[in-house]
């Protein structure tokens, strides 16, 4: 290779950000986490907030390969409910909960950035579903003090101690019936009940103990689907 054909070196063709030249950026900043996230107490904004969040974000094959296949899933075009990220430890497992969460958590307030773009177009240009969206971080659940500032669709926030809870809160917020909360997720439904000390207990449930007004409502929000009813009736 002659000298005019060799490549030129990277640090003349890339520019690396401010931050990453003068080492303003600790190492913190890389590691994402997702609780915090649906925290939003303002942290850390490059991971909070979706328009910095896809500024920085590649919408690389696999990701969008993911993010087209849970649209299909919300979409009702997809009877495939459960993805397992199989990634080694670094390889981006928690960047892509994130990319999901905020992708479909409110499709409709999303930033114009290529990134957004590009995973509009791969789902086929159509608009990106919503989703009711909820966390479980199992590492940020105190085994006597639960887990405080989870937060309910409306922006409500609580304690809760229980998996379920913590579930069935993000998801359905305050809907309360006769001193229970409802909630849809995958498919199923689950109940919480409150304690008396201001902490609910979670569990799954059939369809058929979800009161009616709450089935229909939640049908034509697309929580759930008919099918979804009738194979989980009776648990």
């Amino acid at each position: 290779m002659t000298k005019k054909n060799q490549p030129a070196p990277w640090p003349r063709i890339v520019r690396l950000k401010e931050e990453l030249r003068s080492g303003a950026l600790s190492l913190a900043e890389f590691a994402a986490d997702l609780h915090e996230v649906t925290l939003g107490q303002g942290r850390r904004a490059v991971y909070e907030e979706p328009e910095k969040f896809f500024a920085l974000t590649y919408p690389t094959h696999t990701l969008r390969g993911l993010v087209k296949d849970v649209a299909g899933r919300l979409a009702g075009q997809s009877d495939k409910a459960v993805r397992q990220l199989e990634l080694t430890y670094g390889g981006g497992k928690t960047h892509t909960l994130i990319t999901l969460y905020h992708l479909f958590r409110d499709p409709e307030a999303l930033p114009d950035l290529p990134a957004v773009r590009e995973f509009r177009e791969h789902v086929g240009g159509r608009p990106l579903p919503r989703a009711f969206t909820a966390a479980l971080c199992f590492d940020k659940i105190d085994v006597e003090r639960g887990i405080e500032g989870v937060r309910a669709p409306d922006g409500t926030a609580r304690t809760l101690r229980h998996p379920w809870s913590v579930l069935a809160f993000q998801l359905a917020g305050s809907d309360p019936e006769g001193g229970k909360r409802y909630a849809a997720h995958a498919g199923r439904a689950y109940c919480a009940q409150h304690d008396g000390h201001n902490v609910w207990h979670g569990y799954p449930i059939g369809w058929k103990e979800v009161p009616e007004k709450l089935r229909r409502k939640w049908l034509k929000e697309g929580r759930m689907q008919k099918r979804d009813i009738r194979k989980h009736w009776q648990e």
